[in-house]
């Protein structure tokens, strides 16, 4: 009823950081903070039901989802695995074709400690084997825009974002091969600056466009 009113459907113990939705599906991550448990979650009825159809053996958190507007079936799932016994944050995107049923690694990105989060993930609305996802180094403080052409099979492309954590991903409205990035300062203080990066040639290379104090999150 356009958010007048709004009912609980899904209770899992755990905290949900990613969700999307394309029509009836809906997919949703969660951050399991022991391993073991269920992790992301699919709706085939609008969230009326849900079924758990993935779950890992250590602490991940999944920060960031995406559909296809084309095809509900086609989505996939980024965020990291925490291993405290190797002192770092694997990032990790996870890719699922049919549905939610089955999930496959589609990247796993190379930064200076093997790590990096996967903050943000976008499929392109109206190109819908373009696929893009933002990689967080929380070591170097930068981040890795990477690029696939293919749905996601193969990423040959990426652009380094200096001293920046981006976090979120966006299309123009009226100008699909226009993007944008939102991201903040890798170390959030007084004087730290959000900033706003746009691509206009569909994520091949970003320029920085605003700057603002504080942090941009959408």
């Amino acid at each position: 009823d356009g958010a007048l009113n709004w009912t609980r459907v899904l209770t899992p113990g755990l905290g949900i950081y990613a969700l999307a939705a394309v029509g009836s599906m809906v997919y949703a991550g969660a951050w399991d903070i022991y391993g073991g448990s269920p992790s992301i979650f699919v709706s085939c009825d609008s969230g009326v039901s849900w079924t758990a159809v993935f779950s890992y053996p250590r602490m991940i958190a999944w920060n960031a989802a995406a559909v296809d507007h084309g095809n509900s079936q086609l989505a996939m799932m980024g965020g990291y695995l925490d291993d405290a016994s190797l002192g770092v944050r694997r990032g990790m995107l996870y890719r699922t074709s049919d549905g939610g049923l089955t999930w496959t690694p589609a990247l796993t990105p190379t930064t200076s400690n093997a790590g990096g989060v996967v903050n943000e993930v976008l499929i392109h609305p109206i190109t819908h084997t373009l696929w893009l996802a933002s990689v967080y180094d929380h070591m170097t403080g930068d981040s890795t825009i990477y690029r696939s052409q293919d749905a996601g099979l193969t990423w040959p492309y990426s652009s380094t974002l200096e001293d920046t954590g981006a976090n979120s991903l966006t299309v123009h409205p009226l100008q699909p091969g226009t993007l944008y990035a939102g991201a903040g300062h890798k170390i959030i203080t007084a004087g730290s600056q959000g900033r706003v990066f746009r691509s206009s040639d569909a994520g091949l290379s970003w320029t920085l466009v605003f700057t603002q104090g504080g942090l941009v999150a959408v």
